[in-house]
């Protein structure tokens, strides 16, 4: 019978020596059980996995009227949160193609964000924040063009919602990306979710979809991810894709086995944070995806008013 090595247990991760492949999937499947039992990631209806929590459906408005949907997450840095997207979310402005996104012309001057609401997970509650001052400037700042990276300092917070800001130390994790490797891309395709506890008529009258749970969508990693692409930071992802998924964290999850970055094999349970999904290469079905370095050296740079 086929032997590992078991070794010890350290942060949800199995290092073995001397016991039996069944054996080890016996303990893999009780630390699966015991991260779904967790406490931190109660519900009122069952599990729900982290990252479909950070994940939010945002809606895009012009002078009140309402001209897409996109997707974005929130991230902490140095004790403010900053709404993340993609530069032309909102700017409303595809560079690569220098036209509006918006079929009329529209441009974006608020962005209307889907929180989860502090009573329960599965109930969401919306905030307005303007993208642009008085005087027509920006309000959020961006990376160098052609970085389609963004982020914005959130103002309309109050104790009436619930964020899960996306731990950034996740692109550390000590896991080899491969070309060809599975990764979700985790978004509102169509501005669709997996409605939670609302109704989708509550959506309906909302003028959208309703806000709920994000869509995952498996896309392979098509370039080599420790290689730029055009000497950015950047990789590309072979996924079909849609509108509304700009904006969207790109993740690699194992539940069974990955390589690290010193190529030792580990049995276990680990993600790792790819980037941030961009636009799709038509008709390609190729997709940009910005490494996380594009979004900490952002904000590394952030104003010190926050935005």
């Amino acid at each position: 019978m086929r032997k590992i090595r078991l070794l010890f247990i350290e942060d949800n991760r199995l290092f073995g020596e001397g016991v039996t492949m069944a054996a080890m999937l016996v303990l893999i499947v009780l630390l699966r059980t015991s991260l779904l039992n967790a406490e931190d990631t109660p519900t009122p209806t069952g599990y729900i996995d982290p990252f479909s929590t950070t994940s939010l459906m945002v809606e895009l408005l012009s002078k009140k009227e309402s001209i897409g949907t996109a997707t974005a997450f929130v991230v902490e840095h140095k004790s403010k949160k900053y709404l993340v997207s993609n530069t032309h979310v909102f700017s409303g402005w595809d560079h690569f193609h220098n036209k509006a996104t918006d079929s009329k012309g529209r441009i974006p001057d608020e962005i209307k964000i889907y929180y989860h609401h502090r009573s329960t997970i599965g109930k969401w509650t919306s905030r307005t924040e303007k993208l642009r001052n008085d005087d027509g400037s920006i309000k959020w700042f961006e990376a160098k063009q052609p970085i389609d990276v963004a982020a914005l300092a959130l103002t309309n917070v109050d104790e009436k919602l619930r964020i899960y800001p996306f731990d950034l130390k996740l692109a550390d994790t000590d896991m080899l990306a491969m070309v060809g490797m599975p990764a979700s891309i985790i978004g509102f395709p169509g501005g669709l979710s997996a409605s939670g506890l609302d109704t989708r008529e509550a959506g309906r009258k909302a003028g959208i979809i309703s806000p709920g749970f994000p869509i995952w969508k498996v896309g392979y990693i098509a370039t080599d991810p420790d290689w730029d692409v055009d000497q950015l930071p950047l990789f590309l992802i072979d996924s079909t894709t849609r509108a509304g998924m700009c904006g969207s964290p790109v993740v690699l999850l194992t539940q069974g086995a990955y390589i690290t970055k010193k190529r030792r094999f580990v049995i276990g349970i680990s993600s790792l944070f790819l980037g941030i999904y961009s636009a799709q290469v038509d008709p390609l079905e190729l997709g940009y995806v910005w490494k996380p370095r594009a979004l900490t050296e952002l904000l590394s740079k952030a104003p010190l008013n926050g935005g």
